[in-house]
């Protein structure tokens, strides 16, 4: 049996963050044989997906996100709509990479730094490391 919600040729099996414009969520993708893999869905939030306004700026995102490739920047994998009775719904499909929440990461840090004394979070050449 599938786990989650579905939206084109993917599950939405739990968010992981919500923004501004989208929400992120680990998705999963299943195919014939036995295929399966896990990727990332940004999806446009439903109260902004009839706007044009921001429609086309996660159209935009979506078009620039298409054209980058390096090796620290996350692979696009599809980009396409949805419609159904509330109206279209607009997704991103993204590689998942795993590790450690940037976020988290600081806020810890930010933490620890002002438990100790320090004035900085995080330490020079892990800044580096991470720019």
């Amino acid at each position: 049996m599938a786990v989650g919600i579905p939206l084109g040729p993917y599950r939405l099996v739990r968010r992981l963050a919500t923004g501004g414009m989208a929400e992120i969520f680990l998705a999963r993708q299943e195919g014939p044989e036995g295929f399966a893999r896990e990727l990332v869905v940004k999806r446009i939030l439903p109260h902004l997906a009839a706007d044009p306004e921001f429609t086309r700026m996660f159209r935009d995102e979506a078009k620039l996100a298409a054209h980058l490739s390096h090796p620290n920047a996350v692979h696009v994998y599809d980009f396409g709509a949805v419609s159904d009775d509330d109206g279209v719904t607009l997704y991103l499909a993204m590689e998942l990479v795993r590790g450690v929440d940037l976020r988290a990461l600081v806020g810890r840090a930010a933490e620890e730094a002002r438990g100790v004394g320090r004035p900085w979070a995080i330490p020079n050449h892990h800044a580096a490391k991470l720019a």
